[in-house]
């Protein structure tokens, strides 16, 4: 257990142990089974001046369009269907059916538990899917997968961490340059493809 998990435990009074969340049933065209879940953001959209933007932008890949663009001819090959998942104002991505915005948080979670595989950043969905022990792909640029507490099979799980150039993890909700998108799109798209 990572010593930020500890300190987070003691600070709160809350005992560690493994997540656990309530899902709802959510209906989706395809079988729940044969569908691989993008969840290319991070972080909350809040309003700022005209626009919407991400409280935690270090986390979003610049490329994940094209890590859908490799995905979705070798998954409706194979019988997958991708799906976007996220809350309400996400930024959708192209070439790929939206959920983003119509479903609860305990819909999402029936949906994350589910998929065949689930594929992002740093979020509240990679704990869960950690949770449930089931095959996903997470990546990290300013943040670094060994200080975070995931409850996975280390078997279905492919966590890939930036280069950063040699740097250690910054920690910072905004980076320039940003790390995470120094992961090329084919690993990501690779790695969901071998866990299939």
């Amino acid at each position: 257990m990572s010593d930020l998990a500890e300190t987070y435990a003691l600070a709160t009074g809350v005992s560690i142990g493994k997540p656990e969340m309530v899902d709802a049933f959510y209906p989706l065209a395809h079988p729940v089974d044969k569908t691989i879940l993008i969840h290319a953001f991070a972080g909350a959209i809040v309003q700022h001046g005209q626009g919407l933007v991400a409280t935690f932008p270090a986390k979003l890949h610049d490329y994940f369009g094209e890590v859908v663009r490799l995905l979705v001819s070798h998954a409706d090959k194979a019988g997958y269907k991708l799906y976007q998942i996220g809350g309400p104002g996400e930024p959708p991505l192209q070439g790929i059916d939206s959920l983003v915005g119509k479903t609860t948080i305990h819909q999402c979670a029936y949906l994350v538990k589910r998929c065949a595989v689930l594929v992002g950043n740093d979020s509240i969905w990679a704990h869960v899917r950690g949770a449930e022990g089931k095959p996903q792909v997470h990546i990290y640029g300013s943040t670094s997968k060994p200080h975070f507490p995931h409850w996975r099979d280390p078997a279905k799980s492919i966590l890939i961490e930036s280069h950063r150039s040699g740097k250690k993890p910054s920690y910072q909700s905004v980076e320039n340059p940003k790390t995470i998108s120094y992961i090329p799109p084919e690993q990501i798209a690779n790695s969901a493809l071998s866990l299939l």
